[in-house]
């Protein structure tokens, strides 16, 4: 996720401390699910890691961008709002979505397992509330040569 997140950030023109903050929540974004609080709650993922990741430290943009990552929730579910956890959000959910059509799980008919579905919408909806018109096919290729990710 971390170089999928650095090459939207190139993408999108995002200063140098963007990009390390970036870097930093692309590093520890999923550390919450570690937590026994978030395995009983399953609703405090990204909350708890808010959470944690200030009581450790992480400036706000990061500790922020932890929690937006899960975001859209569902299909009319709020979209990140900083820039950080929006691009955070859009390198998560496409990683998901190439590693699982990589390994061949394709969701089919209304079979969709994995979320995928879900997950595509929160990327379209992401850079169409934010404004942001990149192209994403360069992004994933160069992402998908680097990780060695092919698609059945």
């Amino acid at each position: 996720v971390g170089l999928l997140a650095e090459k939207l950030a190139d993408a999108l023109d995002f200063d140098d401390d963007k990009k390390t903050d970036l870097a930093r929540a692309a590093e520890i974004y999923k550390f919450d699910l570690m937590t026994g609080m978030v395995g009983e709650f399953d609703e405090l993922q990204g909350v708890m890691g808010e959470h944690y990741a200030r009581l450790f430290g992480e400036n706000e943009r990061v500790a922020t961008a932890i929690r937006e990552h899960y975001m859209p929730t569902s299909a009319n579910g709020n979209i990140a709002k900083s820039d950080v956890g929006a691009v955070l959000a859009i390198a998560d959910k496409l990683d998901a979505i190439v590693t699982f059509f990589a390994a061949n799980l394709i969701p089919s008919g209304s079979n969709d397992p994995y979320g995928l579905r879900r997950a595509a919408t929160g990327v379209v909806r992401t850079l169409t509330t934010k404004h942001w018109h990149i192209a994403l096919q360069p992004v994933l290729a160069e992402f998908m040569a680097a990780t060695g990710a092919v698609t059945a």
